[in-house]
């Protein structure tokens, strides 16, 4: 359907694994050496952060998202928020697969989240993610 300048269709998407899809993290420590950079951070509602991200995008090299895979980082923020003994290598895992990604594109990325916002510190000591 088409709404003046704007194209609404309905595509499914389909998963992917993420051996096939996403880089590996060996791939985001060459990048990362290669002096690509990253910011995470977190948002609150309507604070403006998709509008940010839209800036960011506009500019070449550079990449900006928000929310980008929810449900790991809302698990991410349930289990640190109860202080729950599961480990969540696996969602730094993914997340460091995702910059990898978009960092083949760009040097700059910047991740904003809500769910950022809970135990970052705790998580250096297994997988230091301020210092990836």
């Amino acid at each position: 359907m088409r709404i003046g300048n704007f194209q609404i269709s309905r595509v499914k998407k389909t998963r992917e694994t993420a051996s096939e899809s996403l880089p590996s993290e060996e791939r985001f420590r060459e990048l990362k050496a290669e002096g690509k950079r990253i910011f995470l951070g977190t948002l609150a509602a309507r604070s403006g952060t998709r509008w940010l991200c839209d800036i960011v995008k506009s500019h070449d090299r550079a990449y900006a998202v928000t929310e980008r895979d929810k449900m790991p980082e809302s698990f991410w923020r349930y289990v640190k928020y109860n202080e729950l003994p599961i480990d969540t290598d696996g969602i730094i895992r993914l997340l460091k697969s995702r910059i990898a990604s978009d960092w083949m594109d760009n040097d700059t990325t910047l991740i904003f989240s809500p769910y950022f916002s809970h135990d970052w510190e705790s998580s250096s000591r297994t997988s230091p993610l301020p210092s990836l």
